[in-house]
């Protein structure tokens, strides 16, 4: 007989039973339906087929489609991921942390290449700024100090007594108030209904009768509730128009006493609008240093507190004593507060975009700054927002179209912006365009990797024109006002303090961002062997002008160089140190941020031809290198020394 020599696929069980296998893996169907251990012959040197193999057709394109659908989900959560959000750089000063974003300007000197040369910068600021305070007799006090004064040195009664104590007369109060109606200053920040406010000042501030001296204010009729804030309108607004830099200790204490209440009992209106004025006093005295983080309270107590009362819903405006105009405006400026936090700190906004008005609002030429708000709130999202990282690149467009499609081309505010004086509304807008650009290109280029020569370029074009609207700016403020320095010093002050605002509002971030640019062409220009390093040349307000055109256009050939973006940046501040006059510096010279800001201009030049000397660069940082790395370079906006006068 002959005897079968070809190895059976069959299993044990199948075989020794006669029946037939279905030869399946890992057990036939027999052994399956039966509960038997289904074991294939071991001698078969025939591999083993995997799950995949066992699969019929139909079996195997459901599981390939199941698979597919998870690897896409997968990939799309992924996505959903912002980068943005892991840029951070945490500040820890004495115990006091602070976390900046991806927009903070702090970001823009973080590189390490960037950091030594900031390091000497610093070291000459601080010479300057030391040198300052001295002269000045600065005051080294900052807000928590205060606590620790003793109550005799500010009054020897109540807080309102104290108060009554150093207040101007009635008359005079009341000249004070519509000074500052009759102002440009309250036409641009018109959060409260005049006439109820002169209404307050008839109503709660009790006063004698004396024709020789003034009536005195005596005490407060505030009625059973006593709500404070309607003194705390009127004595912020002698802050700008009265005391100016010279508050006083009594003063600040009754305004830190009502700005510490949490109760429900105190959501009035007039609470709302006394933080407002508190942020927009801050912005004009420089108390912001910097960054607008000092801000950051003031801003939420306002908006939770609107938020109590309904102020963003329109119905609620007829229980309230102010027109409807104001209440607009205020929610505007609370709105607009909210995105300078986020975009100067690098956090997400505060304030939800339900909160915004659904429908539109005509408040005469106010309308364009409301909207434009709305507009600079939608990208702040797309920033911040946790799902997926922004189109960068299409931001930068829209915000340069948005530029374009309101207010034309930016050569025109170039050639024409030190004969024409344009409004704070629209050049406020102007400006924070400029910014965003500015800061976008920087975090595309440096932070995201994606460096190339039109970002660059981006940066260095909207802070030196910033800069030549700005300083434009306080000259052609300061020449309209200036007749009134002797004769109504009240008014002048108040109508320059929105130029003071612009100034204090832009400079830091534009004084960094500028550096930045302009030690990363000078560390291209020296990696670049083609490179002839010269000497920095005289270039004039005309040549600045002529490749702004070139910018606009999209010149690709006119590459500029870190030499001649200095010799942009001395003809634009030599211009207005030439058309100034002294009366505006000594002015000028009394503001923190100034002093800063203006310091920091005159040594970049140093800086950059450091940079572009690279043999004494490296000789003077081996000489005092770890000296330059302990100081706390990135923190000078945020001074500690602030000053107690400041503080309103």
């Amino acid at each position: 007989m002959q005897r079968r020599n070809k190895p059976s696929k069959t299993c044990t069980n199948c075989q020794r039973k006669k029946v037939r296998c279905d030869r399946k893996v890992p057990a036939c169907t027999a052994c399956s339906e039966r509960g038997y251990n289904c074991i294939y012959n071991v001698k078969i040197g025939h591999p083993q087929k995997n799950y995949w193999e066992s699969l019929k057709k139909p079996e195997l394109i459901a599981t390939i489609e199941i698979l597919k659908a998870k690897l896409e989900e997968k990939e799309k959560s992924s996505s959903k991921r912002n980068l943005l959000t892991d840029l951070k750089y945490i500040s820890s000063k004495h115990g006091r942390v602070i976390c900046y974003g991806a927009t903070s300007f702090r970001f823009a000197v973080r590189s390490p290449s960037l950091k030594p040369h900031f390091a000497q910068l610093w070291e000459k600021i601080k010479t300057t700024r030391n040198r300052w305070k001295q002269e000045n007799h600065f005051l080294l006090e900052i807000e928590s100090n205060s606590i620790d004064t003793p109550l005799s040195f500010v009054t020897a009664g109540s807080i309102l007594e104290g108060l009554c104590a150093v207040l101007p007369n009635f008359e005079k109060v009341t000249e004070c108030m519509h000074v500052f109606f009759n102002s440009n200053l309250f036409s641009s920040f018109a959060i409260m209904d005049p006439s109820k406010v002169l209404s307050d000042v008839h109503s709660c501030l009790i006063h004698d009768e004396n024709v020789s001296t003034g009536s005195r204010i005596t005490s407060f009729d505030l009625g059973d509730k006593k709500n404070y804030y309607r003194v705390g309108i009127i004595t912020q607004i002698l802050c700008l128009v009265y005391y100016k830099n010279k508050v006083p200790l009594q003063l600040r204490f009754f305004h830190n006493s009502i700005t510490s209440f949490v109760l429900s009992k105190a959501s009035y209106l007039e609470r709302v609008q006394f933080f407002m004025l508190r942020y927009m006093c801050s912005n004009i005295t420089g108390f912001t240093v910097g960054d607008g983080g000092t801000c950051t309270s003031l801003v939420m107590l306002a908006f939770s507190t609107a938020v109590h009362i309904g102020l963003f819903k329109e119905e609620t405006h007829c229980h309230f004593r102010d027109n409807s105009i104001y209440l607009y405006n205020l929610w505007a400026w609370i709105l607009y507060a909210d995105f300078e936090a986020s975009f100067a700190v690098g956090s997400p906004l505060h304030i939800g975009q339900e909160f915004e008005y659904q429908r539109k609002v005509e408040l005469g030429t106010f309308h364009v700054f409301k909207d434009s708000v709305l507009f600079f709130r939608r990208i702040m999202r797309q920033i911040y927002s946790p799902h997926s990282t922004p189109n960068l690149e299409s931001l930068i467009l829209e915000l340069k179209s948005f530029f374009t499609a309101r207010f034309g081309t930016f050569a025109s505010y170039v050639e024409n912006s030190h004969a024409k004086h344009i409004s704070f509304e629209k050049l406020f807008v102007m400006l924070l365009v400029l910014q965003m650009i500015s800061n976008f290109s920087i975090i595309e280029g440096n932070l995201l990797e994606k460096d190339s020569f039109c970002l660059q370029q981006n940066t260095l074009y909207c802070q030196l024109i910033s800069l030549k609207l700005i300083l434009d700016n306080l000259n052609s403020t300061f020449e309209i006002y200036k007749d009134l320095t002797h004769t109504r010093e009240h008014d002048y002050s108040v109508s320059f303090s929105l130029a003071l605002c612009l100034y204090h509002c832009i400079m830091p971030r534009l004084t960094y961002e500028l550096f930045s640019v302009l030690s990363k062409l000078a560390l291209s220009d020296n990696d670049d062997s083609s490179t002839t390093k010269v000497g920095l040349f005289r270039v004039g307000l005309q040549d600045f002008l002529k490749h702004i055109l070139y910018y606009e256009k999209s010149v690709p050939e006119l590459r500029v160089d870190a030499l001649t973006a200095v010799g942009f940046l001395d003809a634009i501040h030599q211009n207005f140190i030439d058309t100034s006059s002294e009366e505006l510096f000594l002015r000028l010279r009394q503001s923190y941020l100034f002093v800063l800001s203006d310091s920091f201009i005159l040594s970049t030049r140093s800086a950059i031809e450091a940079i572009l000397n690279k043999d004494e660069f490296q000789q003077s940082m081996q000489n005092d290198f770890q000296i330059l790395l302990t100081e706390p370079i990135i923190d000078f906006f945020h001074d500690e020394d602030v000053p107690l006068f400041l503080e309103c």
